[in-house]
């Protein structure tokens, strides 16, 4: 766990240097966009929640790794939509995108986990 918290200290830190120093415009509106980008990830949440011991949801079923890669999709065309729309230098764009999909996943990771143990299916 203290590895985990490192990691998304680092990733964080990273991710606001980056976009602080980048030449990146506009960036209230890539922030904006990378907001919307994350809406996928509380869908799943939400179906994961509300879809628990539904076994009838085929190809969705309990267990199942479909949704989880539906909304990281999603999530990643959104994000490539947010850092198309701003201009500025290509690095900046692929470290930005890099840095918002580990952090994605470090949510992904800690909001599951969340999930499933306010379900009683705690590790």
């Amino acid at each position: 766990m203290v590895l985990l918290a490192l990691v998304t200290l680092a990733l964080t830190v990273t991710f606001v240097v980056t976009l602080v120093r980048s030449t990146l415009t506009p960036k209230g509106g890539l922030i904006a966009y990378m907001t919307v980008a994350l809406a996928p990830l509380l869908l799943l949440w939400l179906f994961v929640w509300n879809g628990y011991r539904h076994w009838n949801w085929w190809p969705f079923e309990y267990g199942s790794v479909l949704p989880h890669v539906l909304a990281g999709l999603m999530s990643l065309a959104l994000l490539v939509l947010a850092l198309g729309r701003v201009t500025g230098s290509l690095v900046a764009k692929v470290l930005i995108g890099f840095l918002a999909c580990g952090l994605w996943l470090v949510l992904w990771l800690c909001g599951t986990v969340a999930v499933a143990c306010g379900m009683g299916d705690c590790l």
